[in-house]
């Protein structure tokens, strides 16, 4: 097993905080959190997740411990957190990974799968749609006033590009998500070549509402 190594990460205009856990020579697994969150979001999936796998957490910028200026801030896209992630990797020398991303990660995990197809084994993308409609993103921010966070989201189209997704992908959704709609999971299961989509008793948070199940799911799609 890997020591816990809270890493800080230089990068333009800011820094991107990352923690390494997990088995030293399995394969590795990124996972990418939702909106107004932390990587403390995996808390709940991290024991059985390391039994497996290297665990790469990272803090999207703007959001925990990953600092960044007003400047780049204002103009960060979805681009850049999937540049951020890929950074990351590239610190730690690792050429491929599994990516698990949700909600707002589930995005930038999509954008790494399109940017980056080769630095990605197996993809799951959780409460995810390929386009965001602002009502939608007001839900998740509901008295938050963070722009980085705004942005990142609502600038999100990648729905004319699901075609293009190479690596084998798993879609989970949540029955009751107010956030995104089943159908949209559909769509998003539908858009990508050989997708699977499992769905949950839960509404827009499936890793805390139905941790076990949630945690066991991906485990068994990544492993099989």
């Amino acid at each position: 097993m890997t020591d816990i190594l809270p890493t800080i990460l230089p990068r333009a205009g800011g820094v991107i905080h990352y923690i390494v856990s997990g088995r030293n020579h399995a394969p590795a697994l990124v996972l990418l959190h939702p909106l107004a969150a932390s990587l403390a979001s995996w808390d709940l999936q991290l024991a059985e997740f390391e039994r497996f796998f290297r665990v790469i957490r990272l803090d999207l910028r703007g959001h925990g411990l990953s600092k960044f200026d007003d400047g780049p801030a204002q103009s960060c896209s979805l681009q850049d957190l999937a540049l951020d992630a890929l950074a990351v990797l590239d610190a730690l020398h690792i050429e491929r990974a599994h990516w698990c991303g949700l909600s707002m990660g589930g995005l930038a995990a999509l954008q790494v799968a399109l940017m980056a197809p080769r630095r990605v084994l197996r993809l799951v993308v959780a409460h995810t749609a390929a386009s965001v409609l602002p009502f939608a993103t007001d839900r998740v921010l509901a008295d938050r006033e963070s722009p980085v966070r705004e942005i990142a989201v609502r600038d999100a189209e990648l729905a004319g590009r699901l075609g293009e997704v190479q690596a084998p992908t798993l879609v989970i959704a949540g029955a009751h998500d107010p956030v995104i709609p089943i159908e949209r999971a559909e769509e998003l299961a539908d858009g990508i070549a050989g997708a699977d989509l499992v769905v949950l008793d839960a509404a827009h948070r499936s890793h805390l509402e139905q941790a076990e199940d949630f945690t066991r799911t991906v485990v068994d799609f990544l492993r099989d």
